[in-house]
């Protein structure tokens, strides 16, 4: 599918998630997902996001 035809699949989205962005000094080549206790980081390019997570059950 990819991104040119998100309009038509996005009602099938699971989930959505604001996150804030952070700029990086310099660009990170590789996807890089860095888990931690409370969150999960995302760095590619210029940016890095990080996403919260928490423990149910």
């Amino acid at each position: 599918m990819g991104a040119y035809d998100y309009e038509k699949t996005k009602g099938t989205d699971v989930a959505i998630i604001k996150v804030p962005v952070s700029i990086n000094k310099t660009p990170i080549e590789k996807l890089t997902i860095t888990p931690a206790n409370s969150s999960i980081a995302i760095a590619w390019d210029n940016m890095t996001i990080s996403v919260p997570v928490m423990k149910h059950g």
